[in-house]
């Protein structure tokens, strides 16, 4: 059994809208450590065009489903 990655961005478009989310990418996780999944993330971003410089700038929040290597509850 293989483990992914579901990305999802949440933007703003038009003030008059409001947030929109959309489903980005799925990802197959080669590691399952919070830096197999850091790394995993990080390729899908640049490779849809958002550049490291760009996400240092704008990237506001991240969230995930409480697990605890995505939190690092442990360390």
């Amino acid at each position: 059994m293989s483990q992914c990655l579901i990305v999802y961005v949440r933007t703003m478009f038009d003030n008059a809208v409001g947030p929109v989310t959309f489903f980005l990418d799925i990802v197959e996780l080669v590691s399952t450590t919070a830096e197999g999944i850091e790394q995993a993330l990080r390729n899908c971003l640049t490779s849809h065009g958002l550049t490291v410089e760009f996400l240092r700038e704008h990237w506001v929040g991240f969230g995930a489903d409480g697990a605890s290597v995505m939190l690092g509850s442990k360390s």
